[in-house]
């Protein structure tokens, strides 16, 4: 229920009458020149682990903090025990699939998009955690001369899926993202990691930024990037384990295009399967053995008939 919510508000906040300059600067297909988004090197605002950057201590569990406006990346860390975390607004309730599954003692980050002319976005979580806060971009309240709007792709492009050098940039390419954008919104997933670590991405004309945008432990983990960039750049990654990594192309912004209004999509708001179909390899993992010295179900042969079989290591659908 939380994700279709979500996914409904960002066609509503697309859909609606903003109150704007008038008449709007328009290119000669018709497009507006005018947007909402402004994307900017990370900030960190918060980081609960040490007193100068804001209130220090763990958050306590089952209790809503309510997240920075604007285009966020946000790190889960030292949980105690196994739980989740959802984002909801603020003044709701969580519904459906929580938007964080955690185990003990791991880190986990996620990006949102808050729109300023909606509710805020809360955060709660079953265990006390530290919280650590970016700011990558801000949106603002109406479409302003020099914003950024949002362009999906009609198809998602996967530009990149390897097991890149631990600790080394790679340089993914442009993909379908045109000369006229100023960045663009990407989809990273670490597959099947073997340990925990972290990769970190940017604009390959900017500096590298301190903060990583996602963060695995052995478990496949996605992240959404927003990535700012010039009209002769694209993304770089940098991944501190040699881990499979992929990256999906969603969209772009630009600061001309149909929607004024448009913003990039957040996890917790993606819909879908962004995969083409065809087979996805993970470690093996075997699931049933019925001989007896072998068992993981039963030590005996089993009657004619079918077999249930687990889907244990495949990702939810």
């Amino acid at each position: 229920m939380k994700k279709r919510w979500l996914a409904a508000a960002a066609v509503l906040v697309a859909g609606s009458i903003v109150p704007g300059p008038a008449p709007s600067p328009t290119s000669a297909a018709g497009d507006v020149t005018l947007g909402r988004v402004s994307l900017t090197a990370p900030i960190r605002v918060r980081d609960t682990r040490y007193s100068g950057m804001g209130a220090s201590g763990k958050l306590a569990a089952d209790t809503p903090v309510q997240l920075r406006s604007g285009v966020v990346s946000f790190t889960m860390s030292g949980m105690e025990a196994a739980g989740t975390a959802d984002v909801y607004p603020c003044g709701g309730a969580p519904a459906g699939d929580p938007t964080v599954v955690f185990k003990a003692e791991t880190y986990h980050a996620r990006a949102v998009v808050s729109d300023p002319s909606a509710p805020p976005l809360c955060l709660v979580s079953t265990q006390p955690f530290h919280l650590i806060e970016d700011v990558l971009g801000s949106v603002a309240t109406t479409p302003f001369a020099g914003g950024l709007q949002y362009r999906a792709l009609a198809t998602p492009q996967r530009i990149y899926e390897d097991a890149p050098d631990a600790g080394t940039t790679t340089t993914l390419p442009r993909g379908a993202v045109p000369s006229t954008a100023s960045g663009a919104t990407y989809l990273i997933e670490a597959i099947d990691p073997s340990e925990q670590g972290f990769v970190q991405a940017w604009g390959c004309d900017q500096g590298r930024p301190e903060m990583a945008l996602l963060v695995h432990g052995t478990t496949r983990v996605s992240a959404i990037v927003n990535a700012s960039f010039g009209s002769a750049s694209s993304l770089c990654i940098l991944s501190f384990r040699s881990t499979r990594i992929r990256v999906t192309l969603l969209g772009y912004l630009t600061p001309t295009g149909p929607d004024p209004t448009a913003l990039p999509p957040t996890l917790v708001s993606q819909q879908g399967q962004l995969d083409a179909p065809g087979l996805r390899p993970i470690s093996p993992v075997r699931v049933l053995d019925t001989r007896p010295s072998e068992s993981l179900v039963a030590d005996t042969p089993r009657a004619a008939g079918p077999v249930g079989v687990r889907h244990a290591g495949l990702p939810r659908p």
